[in-house]
Order: structure tokens, then C-alpha cells, then sequence
């Protein structure tokens, strides 16, 4: 099976991904290449328009090909996602979305070696690099010719995947480039150090919300907060989840984890295609980036995928203390934060209520050096 930090049953559990397999037999020269240890990534780099990247090697007589390339030992799928989309092409990617499990069989008379791989679809806003004479490279929306393996079948499936999106990728939420690392290390160095006294504070009350041991957790919109690492120590899910919809906020968040069993996630939370049903799910700091239309919306999502949900997030700063004002001014200006749908709590009590009268829901707030947040925890009649 798939050797990497994340093996297919955390994936089959996780998004519920089809299984395609492919045999072939193959001549002795081509088995001796098949490592018995090779695993793969395949990638459907999607560009605005949703059309997806194909690239063809003229001195190799197989036609058309997604971007792809082998897990290193240890590496992760995701990891190995990115690493090969940067080598292959030049670009950066995120919204990264497990499609399928693949399942590559090659038989030489009696022997057999199967490769095992992860297919995925990806959102890219770059700019190809300068390919060799003997590469092609094209964003297509429709079938090319010639495809070897199952990159014909992957690429269906990742074009009906773009396409059935109800949303587009809130660009500005994706953070990239020198500007990200500096702010973010600037931040971490200093400014956290203060801020460390409100986070920790936050971090007491969403403690005391859990109402028992959690089997899996996820944090929903986790950026570069390491408050999941102290959640999978001290509870020892079988699942535990850090997603956001930057990967180089989550990169920072991996460099702090050391061994941990973190599977990292690179989704838009209002796109998240999670199957599980987690035993606790958070959602901090995130709400006032949705719009309030769609605000109830992603609510009844996450309480599709939880047994315990827990909100919380800072009421306007605008209408709470001087200092608060400064602290907001600060993450927008210097950190480039871009949500401003705020609510009070009473506002959001009266908004949940509406829709959720099965629950059994506690709310409260917590007084910060950052402002007033309010924090609501959902738990099901049944739970």
C-alpha cells in the first residue's frame, strides 16, 4: 500500500475516494524500472477558467499526460503534490483536492509490482515555466487524443469536480510570496509574544467547551495556529485534521509539528469535501471572513461533519475598545487580513436559532487584549 505519511485508508475515510486500478503486461526493460516501493501523485492543475494542464513529452510515443511524479519516503501526497507541480512547471498551487486512489498493476510472466497513488485536483493562478524544446504544455477543458494509463479517466473526473464547484477561489485569502513569510515571521517573533496572552485565554475557554473525548478533530480553518498539536496530544485521535485554504500557512504550521500524526488539508471551507464525521470540529477567527449571506450555509455544513462544533470569533472591533481597533488594524494592514462580515453574538444567536432548534448550543464571550470574542459550541440531542 501507499508508503507515505498519509496511507489510502486515511483518504478513504477522510473524502470516501473511488479505487481505479489498471493492470498491464509489461516487457522485462520497463518492469526492471518498476520500483516496488513507487508511489505517486497525480495532479490536475487548474487555471482561473478551469481549464486543466496537460503536458506531452515529444520524445516519448505516449501522448498526452497530467503533471505527476513519486512520493519521497516520509513526504506526504500533499507535500509530494506541491514539490512536483514547482519542478515540473513552475507553479504554485492550493485548493488541493483528492480525487481518486490509483491503483497501477504491472505483470512481467509471474512477477508482479503495483505502484499506488493519489489523484488530485489543484487551483493555479501562475504563469508556466520555460519548458524544454521537446515539452508541450497546454490548459485544455476537453480530452487530448493519446492518454496513457488512467490520466484519460482522472482527467474527467477532475473537470466535472471544477465545474460542479458552487464557488470560486476567494483569491485574497490566499497568502503567497515574500511579503506572506516576512509578515508571518515578523508575527511570530514578536507580535505573538502579546498576542499570546489572548490565545491562550481563548484556547482555555474552547477547552473547557469539549464535552468528551473527541475520536477525530479538525480544525477547520486552522492557518498558522499550532493549537491543533496540543489537541492530538492531549486527546490521541485516530484522525486528527489542520485544514486551510493557504498552503503556506499550513507549511508553517508542519515546520512546528516535529513527528506529529497531523494530516494537513488544503481546502476552501466553503467547498469542503470531507466525508468524515468528526467527533469535534472548530472553527475559530474564520466566520467574519464569510459573507454573511453564506454565513448559515457553511454553518449547516460543519454540523454535517460534527458531533461537537465550536465557534469563535471576535466581534467588531470598530464597536468594542481603542485597542481592539489597533489590533484589527494591525491584521488587516500588515498581515493583509480581508474579513469584515462581523457579528455580535446576540446577532449570531439569533441567526442559528432559526435553523437549529435540535441542538443543544452554549455560547458566551471571552474578554481579550485583541477585543470581545464570542464562542457558541453545537453539540447534537443524540450526543
Amino acid at each position: 500500500m501507499l508508503q507515505s505519511h498519509n496511507p489510502p485508508e486515511v483518504y478513504q475515510s477522510l473524502y470516501g475516494l473511488p479505487e481505479y486500478s489498471y493492470e498491464e503486461r509489461v516487457s522485462l526493460d520497463f518492469f526492471r524500472l518498476c520500483r516496488p516501493d513507487y508511489n505517486f501523485v497525480v495532479i490536475g492543475v487548474c487555471n482561473q477558467n478551469g481549464d486543466i494542464l496537460l503536458i506531452r513529452d515529444l520524445n516519448k510515443n505516449i501522448g498526452y499526460e497530467l503533471v505527476g511524479g513519486y512520493i519521497e519516503k516520509g513526504e506526504g501526497a500533499e507535500n509530494a503534490a506541491h514539490r512536483v507541480v514547482s519542478r515540473e512547471v513552475g507553479l504554485k498551487i492550493d485548493e488541493l483536492r483528492p480525487i481518486a486512489i490509483v491503483k497501477n498493476v504491472f505483470r512481467r510472466k509471474k512477477r508482479v509490482v503495483t505502484h499506488y497513488g493519489i489523484a488530485f485536483a489543484a487551483l493555479s493562478g501562475g504563469r508556466i515555466k520555460l519548458q524544454p524544446p521537446n515539452i508541450q504544455s497546454i490548459f485544455v477543458r476537453k480530452l487530448m487524443g493519446v492518454m496513457p494509463y488512467q490520466n484519460r479517466r482522472i482527467f474527467k473526473d477532475i473537470l466535472e469536480s471544477v465545474h460542479d464547484k458552487p464557488f470560486g477561489p476567494p483569491y485574497c485569502e490566499i497568502e503567497s510570496g515574500r511579503r506572506f513569510l516576512v509578515a508571518h515571521t515578523f508575527n511570530k517573533y514578536f507580535v505573538r509574544i502579546i498576542g499570546g496572552f489572548a490565545s491562550r485565554k481563548i484556547r482555555k475557554k474552547v477547552l473547557s467547551l469539549i464535552i468528551s473525548r473527541p475520536r477525530s478533530i479538525c480544525d477547520v480553518c486552522c492557518g498558522d495556529d499550532d493549537f491543533i498539536y496540543s489537541l492530538e496530544k492531549l486527546f490521541s485521535p485516530r484522525l486528527c485534521v489542520a485544514n486551510d485554504i493557504s498552503w503556506e500557512a499550513l507549511s508553517l504550521l508542519r515546520k512546528r509539528g516535529g513527528k506529529s500524526r497531523i494530516f494537513f488539508t488544503n481546502h476552501n471551507v466553503l467547498d469542503l469535501p470531507f466525508h468524515e464525521k468528526f467527533g469535534l470540529t472548530l472553527f475559530k477567527n474564520s466566520l467574519h471572513h464569510i459573507s454573511r449571506s453564506e454565513q448559515l450555509r457553511l454553518l449547516k455544513r460543519l454540523l454535517d461533519i460534527s458531533e461537537q462544533l465550536i465557534v469563535v470569533d471576535v466581534e467588531n472591533p470598530a464597536k468594542t475598545s481603542l485597542l481592539s481597533k489597533m489590533w484589527h488594524s494591525y491584521y488587516v494592514h500588515f498581515l493583509g487580513d480581508c474579513g469584515g462580515a462581523f457579528s455580535s453574538l446576540q446577532d449570531f444567536k439569533e441567526k442559528v436559532e432559526q435553523k437549529n432548534k435540535d441542538m443543544k448550543i452554549s455560547y458566551g464571550h471571552i474578554n481579550t487584549v485583541k477585543g470581545k470574542y464570542f464562542y457558541a459550541s453545537f453539540v447534537g440531542r443524540g450526543y
